[in-house]
């Protein structure tokens, strides 16, 4: 194993980045539950089980990280 889930567990960073991405919500998918973009809604334990995977890339954190990058492309205009 890359970490052990108690390691995981002792970091703060997992709790504030599930919390996060949950408050965003559906907010990268325009109020659609079922878009690409919308992250949908997760604990903070499926969060601590796929990041202690060894390995192979889970599943949960592929499809996490493909629906921010989806939410945040295309809104470099409204940062300016």
């Amino acid at each position: 194993m890359c970490c052990s889930v108690l390691a995981v567990q002792a970091m703060w960073e997992v709790p504030a980045t599930a919390y996060i991405c949950n408050v965003l919500g559906e907010a990268f998918g325009g109020n659609k539950a079922t878009s690409p973009k919308a992250i949908p809604p997760f604990l903070t334990h499926q969060l601590e089980a796929s990041l202690a995977q060894d390995g192979v890339a889970d599943a949960f954190i592929t499809d996490l990280h493909i629906r921010l990058l989806r939410g945040l492309h295309g809104r470099n205009s409204e940062v300016k």
